[in-house]
């Protein structure tokens, strides 16, 4: 069912271009696409950092909407002639968290290139400025590998199969009273319902959902303890935690 309470974001915020790849040559498979149960659509990216930043806010329960490649800017410059012109730049996505202003991000692979940028980030604050929104540049790739390799799994998982209702509310039941329980422990206390590794994509699911919460910063495994989600700290605030971002 389409979501009428962002119907005129959506269409203001539609994607202003196509994707494209022009370095696929160079990077095999950095293009690619993915269905985003958040935005009820597919949602597409250009590259690896692209990717991991789309499923940090797939995953994320404090994002309510996101929109890629959302708004053109124009971006001003004097050409030969000393004649005033201007060039369109499209920002990477738009981000709406819940009681957050909205912020425009430009996702990098890497700061190295940071500073040819300037004008353009300048340019974007200015433009969120005007809206009341924040910018700001990130850095997924500079994230360790637990925590990629944590929104590669847990992305795995995000599709909810009709028989996890059947557990849902004991398994968050349970976790009241047992907190910091190892995956496997809490998994193997429902043997004599199902086979406990029928029961992990559960609870893989329930963390994907912010409904669990786990340590983000150690590669999940059945070993890793979980606990009933904490309403301040998600997912996101962990990834702008690490020191990935550069408020401009």
């Amino acid at each position: 069912m389409k979501n009428l309470e962002w119907e005129w974001e959506d269409r203001l915020y539609a994607p202003k271009r196509s994707v494209n790849n022009k370095s696929s040559s160079k990077m095999p498979h950095s293009k690619g696409l993915f269905y985003s149960n958040k935005m009820e659509r597919t949602v597409e990216y250009e590259s690896l950092a692209e990717c991991l930043f789309y499923f940090m806010l797939e995953l994320d329960p404090g994002t309510t909407r996101y929109y890629v490649q959302p708004v053109e800017i124009e971006i001003p410059f004097y050409n030969k002639e000393r004649d005033l012109c201007s060039w369109s730049h499209i920002p990477d996505v738009l981000v709406f968290r819940s009681q957050k202003q909205p912020c425009l991000f430009q996702i990098k692979a890497s700061r190295d290139d940071i500073s040819q940028f300037d004008h353009i980030n300048k340019c974007c604050k200015r433009h969120a400025d005007k809206q009341g929104w924040t910018y700001r540049v990130v850095y997924p790739k500079e994230l360790t590998n637990d925590f990629r390799y944590n929104l590669n799994f847990l992305m795995s998982f995000t599709r909810k199969s009709p028989y996890y209702q059947e557990f849902i509310d004991e398994i968050l039941d349970k976790l009241t009273f047992y907190q910091f329980i190892p995956i496997d422990e809490l998994a193997a206390s429902f043997r004599t319902k199902i086979n406990p590794m029928f029961l992990l994509p559960v609870i893989y699911f329930l963390i994907g959902r912010g409904d669990i919460n786990t340590d983000f910063h150690q590669k999940i495994t059945t070993q890793s303890k979980i606990s009933l989600a904490d309403e301040v700290l998600t997912i996101g605030d962990f990834f702008l935690e690490e020191g990935n971002v550069d408020e401009v």
